[in-house]
């Protein structure tokens, strides 16, 4: 009954008492507006897979490969490299609509 099971049913069941109850293109306490969304689109396909092969090739998961650099192996560098690239990339690619 250790591990991560009962750490995400405690975070999971204390997140009302924190306050952050999620009302559907409300603001919560936060300040955040949080819209649900059913649409499942190419881009989104597109990217899960892009993200799934990385995470795959890789062997890393991003928060664990940057706790990995001490290690002092190139591999976890080299994921590091290659996401953050991944993520300037789609920072040039898509640019959000001008208002």
């Amino acid at each position: 009954m250790y591990g991560l099971p009962p750490v995400l049913m405690g975070e999971t069941a204390g997140r009302p008492l924190k306050g952050e109850i999620v009302n559907e293109g409300k603001a919560n306490v936060n300040g955040m507006v949080v819209r649900p969304r059913n649409d499942i689109d190419r881009p989104l396909i597109v990217g899960a897979a892009l993200f799934g092969v990385g995470w795959g090739l890789g062997g890393y998961c991003p928060g664990p490969a940057i706790a990995a650099l001490g290690l002092g192996s190139t591999n976890p560098l080299l994921f590091i490299v290659a996401m953050v690239a991944g993520s300037l990339a789609y920072r040039v690619i898509h640019r959000p609509p001008q208002p």
